[in-house]
């Protein structure tokens, strides 16, 4: 993930697929890149990667209901780890999603085993995007779900604790190591709309 610029001005980010690498036996094929919202936990790195990534940041100020992006996305030529029998897709894609979970009773944070299956998950948006036409910018209004109507009913903002986690990466199965070197996000004006606040 590096810096996108116009001229000399940062205006979003360049998220792309790489090569990756072997370090005494562990490694990969490919690399995807992904810009979240989180942390890395740097004891998990290297023998747990999936769980490393520790998704969401506290949010307050509402229930998010849609997030709204820019983007270009092109997608190069699909890979894949070599030990594995793994059907590859004919393409690559990129991903956007919003996940808003509850930590009231669980402190723990959502990570790569566990983002979009937790119980917690309250709201949850996620779309795998296509390749867009050549030097050209594309809007997306991503509309998150609630997974359980009940639940999402009893959302209490003042007494609850909440994160919301939002993940881009520039290869849709980047998680099973599987992806498209070359592939590229560009991102840029994300923004949250959170549901209508109720009238007491």
């Amino acid at each position: 993930v590096v810096p996108l610029k116009e001229g000399e001005q940062i205006v979003g980010a360049q998220i792309r697929t790489i090569k990756g690498f072997y370090f005494f036996g562990f490694g990969t094929n490919v690399i995807a890149g992904a810009l979240y919202s989180g942390r890395v936990n740097r004891a998990n790195l290297v023998a747990k990667p999936l769980e490393s990534t520790e998704f969401g940041q506290p949010y307050s100020a509402g229930v998010p209901d849609e997030m709204n992006f820019v983007y270009q996305y092109q997608a190069g030529v699909i890979h894949g780890q070599n030990k594995t029998n793994i059907p590859l897709p004919a393409s690559d894609k990129g991903v956007a999603a919003a996940i808003f979970y509850d930590v009231t009773q669980d402190d723990s944070y959502l990570n790569g085993t566990n983002l979009h299956t937790d119980p917690r998950i309250l709201v949850r948006g996620y779309v795998e995007l296509e390749p867009t036409e050549a030097g050209k910018w594309a809007t997306y209004t991503l509309k998150l779900e609630p997974t359980d109507p009940a639940r999402y009913a009893a959302i209490d903002l003042k007494t609850g604790k909440y994160r919301l986690a939002l993940v881009f990466t520039s290869s849709f199965r980047g998680a099973e190591y599987i992806g498209a070197v070359g592939s590229e996000l560009r991102l840029k004006e994300v923004t949250i709309k959170d549901r209508p606040k109720k009238k007491d």
